[in-house]
């Protein structure tokens, strides 16, 4: 993965994150998952993967479509995935 992507990939976790802190339900161990998440992210993509398959690796749900639209990603993920 090249280092632009990376950061924007954190920029945008970073951002998730804070935006649920606000929530009742946050969990302030959340940031830390997300960037372990970043690193098998990488790994995928510098093993070959495809962008959209490297992130349903790391994320799921309504976290991975945010991710996806906030990198530009045009792949549409089911709403189960």
């Amino acid at each position: 993965m090249d280092p632009a992507t990376r950061m924007k990939l954190v920029s945008v976790l970073t951002e998730y994150d804070r935006k649920q802190s606000k929530k009742k339900s946050y969990n302030r161990y959340a940031l830390g998952h997300y960037m372990k998440a970043v690193g098998t992210v990488a790994e995928a993509i510098d093993g070959g993967s495809l962008i959209h398959e490297a992130l349903k690796q790391g994320f799921c749900g309504s976290l991975l479509r945010h991710v996806a639209k906030r990198l530009g990603v045009t792949h549409e993920y089911a709403k189960w995935e």
